[in-house]
């Protein structure tokens, strides 16, 4: 073997090792980018979840909640009334369950705090589409928001499901939120 066949077969050996060095870099680039890529996705969901908190807490979503809370605890005094002296489960469960279905849509329609009520199940609906895309952090959002989803749709099913008759989509993320209750457990 000559000194010129000799160079080029440890240059081919070195150009192998350097193409080998180089996809293997590339191959680690890719997978950093990717790692980047994936944590700044998370860290994008919980920030836009946290400014969901954030709005839920701010004085527009914040008066309309206290509003209805208003109207739900002055529908629970009449609730309270309803149930003194009673004593089985079953009966309570159909007193609570009648009391809400018929009283909640005409208290909530006949008091002030009905926009407020339907701005809540709007912002409910609003928090879950943002959940379902991925653009909020479920598991942040579910934990922060489905105690109160359970409660808001608890006293306001029955309107939400009047409403649905012409707007079917209408409340539906309230009513995810509230399942999501049970996911946590």
């Amino acid at each position: 073997m000559t000194d010129l066949e000799a160079f080029k077969t440890k240059s081919d050996v070195a150009v192998s090792w350097l193409s080998l060095i180089g996809v293997g870099a590339a191959v680690l680039f890719g997978i950093s980018e990717y790692q980047e890529s994936a944590s700044k996705r998370i860290d994008d969901a919980q920030r836009t979840t946290l400014e969901f908190i954030s709005r839920y807490n701010q004085e527009g979503v914040l008066q309309a909640r206290s509003d209805v809370q208003r109207s739900i605890d002055t529908l629970g005094e009449a609730l309270s009334k309803k149930l003194a002296g009673v004593t089985s489960l079953e009966a309570i469960n159909e007193i609570v369950s009648r009391h809400y279905r018929e009283q909640t849509s005409a208290q909530l329609r006949s008091d002030e705090s009905y926009q407020d009520a339907l701005l809540v199940v709007r912002f409910f609906d609003e928090l879950f589409v943002c959940v379902d895309t991925g653009l909020c952090e479920r598991n942040s959002a579910e934990r922060f928001f489905t105690d109160e989803a359970y409660q808001y749709h608890l006293v306001m099913q029955a309107e939400i499901e009047r409403i649905q008759l012409t707007r079917p989509r209408f409340g539906l993320g309230l009513e995810q939120m509230r399942v999501s209750s049970s996911t946590l457990e």
